[in-house]
């Protein structure tokens, strides 16, 4: 039996994989001059699409990308679509979408257009969920994210939540969330945070404001 490829779209064109002279020459790998987008897909769709293609849009203006006409979005989803039919995902799944800053140069590109790759797998329970069992959490502060313009994007490089999640992480604990350096902002990775009143006040409790 054989392994079906992993499919990927670039720029509006699908692909049986990512070649290695994009990946060798691409700004995001080479130099992180990019950021990405996460997306739950369920029942083979993708909820949600206006608020992802706002924050997308919103992380290309601060970073001085030039939205280029595959990222216009009804363009844009489509193609999403067309590469979650290609991979056969009919449930859930998750889909990563990787814009990255064209061109070549070094640390100086010579284009502002801003190009991207698409990525999805499959991705269980298909429904978003609130497990009963809550959530067991550990606490990371070898590290602490830097609050800026920038913070609140989903850039290349967040090495803050790889860290936390392949170094921090204790036995029996899910994920392990870390606060910003004036800890007014708890973040983590793989989770959204909705906090009781009696729970905040024990986060004030321990320092965080």
């Amino acid at each position: 039996m054989s392994v079906q490829q992993p499919k990927y779209m670039i720029n509006g064109y699908l692909s049986e994989g990512a070649e290695s002279d994009f990946l060798s020459r691409n700004r995001a790998f080479r130099l992180g001059d990019g950021f990405f987008e996460t997306i739950r897909v369920v029942d083979g769709h993708i909820p949600f699409w206006e608020a992802h293609y706002k924050r997308l849009v919103a992380t290309c203006k601060a970073l001085r990308m030039e939205l280029s006409p595959v990222l216009k979005s009804d363009f844009l989803l489509r193609s999403m679509q067309e590469l979650i039919s290609a991979q056969q995902i009919r449930e859930g799944g998750r889909l990563r979408i990787t814009i990255f800053r064209e061109g070549g140069g070094a640390y100086t590109s010579d284009s502002n257009r801003a190009g991207y790759v698409a990525e999805i797998v499959s991705y269980f329970p298909n429904r978003f969920v609130i497990p009963d069992r809550g959530a067991t959490l550990g606490t990371f502060t070898d590290f602490s994210k830097t609050p800026g313009k920038l913070s609140k994007f989903k850039l290349m490089g967040r090495l803050t939540f790889t860290w936390s999640q392949s170094n921090g992480l204790m036995p029996g604990q899910g994920v392990c969330p870390n606060a910003n350096e004036v800890k007014r902002t708890i973040m983590a990775s793989v989770v959204k945070f909705f906090m009781t009143v009696s729970a905040l006040k024990k986060c004030i409790e321990n320092g965080l404001k």
